[in-house]
């Protein structure tokens, strides 16, 4: 009850608090004050609202970000993480419309365990996301976006797909809108049997069991538009389901019967403000936002790894918090000051060989502030941001941060930045237990310094983009084995990431887009040298998307990396891979869509990721979307 209370009060009171100022036309800033760039501006945006009837998922399309890698555990369903320029996957912030949700089950942020409903495009903050995201965005930062309809009127789309592993799902989305509200639901299910051949190192062909899934999500978006530039918007979502836990494909047998369910409550409200003070040529832009959010987790095993007992471990986590910033802008000089402040609590049970239990609570504030000065042929960017943490753990970091970036010529930029970044190791990190992963309650802060540069030239139809980055990390925390079966979280004593990411995008034709991306790193302990797990050195990939008339779009893709280390000496090692998708989509009737979608177009069953965990062979699924619209007036 207290959650709920808690949960509805983050939504509703700042609401009623709102008092919008008078409108008289007056508008001192283009850009919407929730454009949080990093100094560099390493930001790109993807698409993924329809990554759902196409058989995949927000970490599929993560793939065709330049310094992006994608550790996948098994097919659609299952755990998928995400790292950033030679980070792992817990040195990445995760936000839903701006407000921050936490890491669950310790080995990194599960992507392949979100349903995204109504999320519609991914915002990719690459290299120094902590100077704006905050502790925890050591190496990068996600923020899954979503939308309302702009204009007065109404839209609803319906779809469903169905394709290999048993694999099934149906999604629903309706928006209304009048001149200054609009209400968005969106909804998905999905399920899927799961089971597929792989082939093993030795060349034995297997079955993979227990790899079912069920997954179901609801998102609710309002907003509401009291005058221009000034707008209140609440959103709360509902994710939840089950799957099978079939862990390394060695152990099958005694994780036969795994389980884990999972459901989590996020609840938002932002409030932004345009010019509530005005001073002469001073602008002044505010926002507050507030939320919440509950997260429940529940792993049984009927037969221990450690022994035949039943095993059982359930974990809470509840966070509640809030944030007020403003932006002030006189001419070329913009200043920004912003804080947030949350509590958080975890609690933990244990049953099997041993009982446990653990109630650990969490008191994190923030202040950060920085200065821009920019032309439209240059732009100067400082700041700091200062961290604070008390309950479970007491620290204090300072983040500064530098960047700059320069358009001598119009097809010309430049960008470069530097920037301390910290991230502090999650509640799941220093206590999880599900079996196969622990946490460690020993754990050391991570921090390090951060920097990229680079540039790209482009006009309307060609676009050639490379950076160089480099992070120096203090006492990495890494999930390395300590057995067979069993990984924990460990301290290791620094690792310097660096690499080059290049990527361009060639439009010769209105019917045909070429683009591609490739990127090497280098990441090794600074202590010996070795290289640190799962980075490969090589990631890249090539696409293709034509037209074929008006209402007919062929896209091909090959992607893959070269081999990865899954332990931190390079004892056990992930082959590399390569791998041919397709995808066509054709519009018959103005209301109707139809597609087909295809992963893994040679079958290869070889595939292993991490934690040496076989990837399907081909699969094909097949698609339907009915959508109706009626608007009128302007955006």
């Amino acid at each position: 009850m207290f959650r709920l209370l808690g949960l509805a009060t983050a939504l509703l009171i700042p609401i009623g608090a709102y008092a919008s100022p008078p409108d008289d036309g007056v508008t001192t800033y283009e850009r919407a004050i929730e454009d949080a760039r990093t100094p560099s501006g390493y930001v790109e945006s993807i698409e993924v609202s329809d990554a759902f009837l196409g058989g995949s998922d927000g970490a599929e399309r993560l793939r065709s970000v330049p310094g992006v890698s994608v550790r996948r555990q098994s097919s659609l369903g299952q755990p998928a993480y995400a790292q950033i320029r030679g980070g792992n996957p817990r040195q990445l912030a995760v936000s839903v419309d701006g407000f921050r949700i936490s890491t669950p089950f310790g080995a990194g942020f599960d992507l392949g365990a979100l349903s995204f409903a109504g999320v519609d495009t991914i915002q990719v903050y690459r290299g120094a996301a902590g100077a704006v995201q905050g502790g925890g965005a050591l190496t990068g930062a996600l923020n899954l976006q979503s939308t309302t309809l702009r204009k007065p009127g109404w839209r609803t789309s319906a779809g469903t797909f169905a394709g290999s592993l048993l694999t099934a799902g149906l999604a629903i989305d309706a928006d209304v809108a009048n001149e200054s509200s609009a209400v968005r639901v969106a909804a998905n299910a999905r399920q899927a049997e799961g089971s597929f051949e792989f082939v093993d190192a030795q060349g034995v062909a297997h079955t993979r069991q227990n790899n079912d899934h069920k997954r179901a999500g609801v998102m609710v978006v309002g907003e509401h538009r009291f005058s221009a530039g000034n707008r209140a918007r609440a959103t709360i979502t509902w994710d939840g389901g089950e799957r099978g836990a079939p862990g390394p494909s060695e152990f099958q047998e005694r994780l036969s019967a795994a389980r884990l369910e999972d459901q989590r409550v996020i609840a938002t409200t932002r409030l932004e403000q345009r010019d509530p003070i005005r001073l002469g040529g001073l602008g002044v832009d505010t926002f507050e936002q507030f939320g919440g959010q509950w997260r429940g987790a529940q792993y049984t095993n009927p037969s221990s790894l450690l022994g035949d007992a039943w095993f059982r471990s359930a974990s809470e986590f509840t966070r509640f918090g809030g944030g007020l910033g403003a932006k002030a802008f006189a001419g070329p000089l913009a200043i920004a000051l912003e804080g947030h402040t949350s509590i958080a609590a975890y609690d933990s049970a244990e049953s099997g060989i041993v009982e446990a239990t653990i109630a650990q609570q969490r008191f994190e504030q923030d202040i950060a502030t920085s200065v821009e000065w920019s032309t439209p042929t240059w732009s100067v960017m400082a700041g700091g941001r200062l961290e604070w943490m008390d309950g479970d753990r007491s620290e204090l970091a300072l983040l500064p941060s530098v960047g700059a970036s320069l358009t001598p010529l119009r097809w010309l930029t430049l960008r470069t930045n530097l920037a301390r970044t910290y991230r502090a190791p999650d509640f799941d990190e220093l206590y999880l237990n599900v079996e196969t992963v622990r946490g460690n309650p020993d754990l050391a802060s991570e921090r390090a310094w951060v920097f990229d540069g680079g540039l790209e030239v482009g006009s309307s139809r060609v676009r050639v983009g490379s950076a160089y980055f480099e992070s120096r990390m203090d006492s990495v925390i890494l999930f390395l084995p300590v057995s067979s079966s069993v990984i924990e979280a460990s301290n290791i004593e620094g690792a310097t990431a660096r690499g080059i990411e290049t990527w361009f995008a060639l439009e010769p034709t209105r019917w045909l887009l070429v683009d591609g991306r490739y990127t090497w790193t280098s990441a090794t302990r600074d202590e010996g040298g070795q290289t640190v797990a799962h980075q490969p050195a090589h990631e890249g990939g090539l696409g293709a998307a034509l037209k074929l008339g008006p209402s007919v779009r062929l896209r091909a893709d090959i992607h893959g990396r070269s081999e990865a280390n899954l332990d931190n000496f390079g004892n056990l090692k992930a082959p590399g891979w390569i791998s041919v998708d397709a995808g066509l989509h054709a519009q018959p009737l103005r209301w109707m869509t139809v597609g087909l979608t295809a992963q893994n177009l040679t079958d290869d069953r070889t595939r292993i990721d991490a934690l040496q965990q076989p990837l399907p062979g081909r699969t094909v699924f097949a698609s339907i979307q009915l959508d109706w619209e009626e608007t009128q007036g302007q955006p």
